[in-house]
């Protein structure tokens, strides 16, 4: 177009061979690792400074109560398929084969306290309480009857957590005509009709939800617990009973007073001592009688999981599930 034009070329043409990003791109990865490892710390570090009870060690020099007993950490998921679908096996020292032996005793040990309480002052009504959720209440109270069971006790294991039953899981029961305690306690069947489980054929006895009831509450109201409970004393040894978390029901302050003695689980790294210290002087102004605390999922190897209270069920939020109800 323009005849008078010249055209240097500075720099002959030539074909990439390798990305030119990479400089870039290893950058960025570098900086992502300096966050995540940052990010790692940052969680392990607000762990550790956490006023929380990470260790028997520290149970003893923070919390104002007697100690039961440590439930080491056991994995539920056994298997790859278990990881991948996340499927989760009932942690019960009978039935389960992969339970370890520490995992038995150490429920056994809590057992011979239980009894050396029975011994001393008759008591045989014990009510399982946690101050949060997902502390493993529920593993511990069906673990501590079945212990019992297992030396020869006549056991009833109640699930007086309403709102929220978890019990018939552990143990894989379904629905059964007149084997509901809810409806029992509403009036929809008659206590002569109703039908206790049994477990295994030995002297667990089993008093199941196997769904919420929106009118728990009412229970404790009526009179029907107090009832149901004072007919059951002479039946059996011990009376184990599940009652939801403190922090999500306040229908377990009267379950409390009605049990003879009430043990607290606190699960390892989870809840704040200067709350499990409140919720021990809220059992003792509800009128209860604090027999201890298990301290429950105890690391004793000095790994991530024991800093950052991480499990399968750690995950907590105070009232989250009960609220639906």
């Amino acid at each position: 177009v323009f005849e008078n034009s010249v055209i240097t070329v500075l720099k002959d043409p030539s074909m990439p061979s390798s990305p030119s990003s990479v400089g870039l791109q290893y950058s960025k990865m570098k900086v992502l690792l300096i966050i995540a490892l940052i990010s790692a710390g940052a969680i392990i570090a607000l762990s550790v400074f956490r006023d929380t009870v990470k260790n028997e060690r520290q149970f003893k020099s923070k919390v104002n109560a007697t100690l039961l007993g440590c439930i080491p950490y056991e994995i539920k998921s056994h298997s790859i398929n278990d990881l991948i679908f996340k499927k989760k096996k009932g942690l019960l020292i009978d039935g389960n084969a992969f339970i370890s032996t520490r995992f038995i005793e150490s429920f056994n040990r809590i057992v011979a306290k239980i009894e050396h309480h029975n011994s001393r002052d008759g008591s045989k009504v014990f009510a399982v309480t946690s101050f949060a959720e997902n502390e493993g209440k529920s593993t511990v109270s069906s673990n501590l009857a079945l212990s019992l069971a297992r030396k020869g006790k006549r056991v009833l294991l109640m699930d007086m957590d309403g709102k929220k039953p978890a019990i018939y899981k552990l143990f894989g029961c379904s629905y059964i005509e007149n084997a509901e305690l809810g409806m029992l306690f509403n009036g929809e069947i008659s206590s002569r009709d109703y039908k206790l489980r049994r477990y295994k054929k030995n002297k667990l006895y089993l008093a199941l939800n196997t769904r919420a009831y929106a009118s728990s509450y009412k229970w404790i109201e009526s009179g029907v617990v107090k009832r149901t409970l004072k007919g059951l004393r002479g039946m059996v040894d011990y009376i184990i009973i599940d009652t939801a978390p403190l922090s999500v029901d306040s229908s377990v302050s009267e379950i409390i007073k009605l049990a003879d003695k009430t043990v607290l689980v606190v699960k390892t790294d989870v809840v704040e001592t200067t709350t499990i210290n409140d919720a021990i002087l809220t059992i003792t102004d509800y009128g209860g009688n604090l027999a201890g605390c298990i301290l429950n999922q105890t690391h004793p190897d000095m790994i991530i999981s024991s800093f950052t209270g991480a499990s399968d069920d750690s995950k907590h939020s105070r009232g989250r599930y009960y609220q639906k109800g």
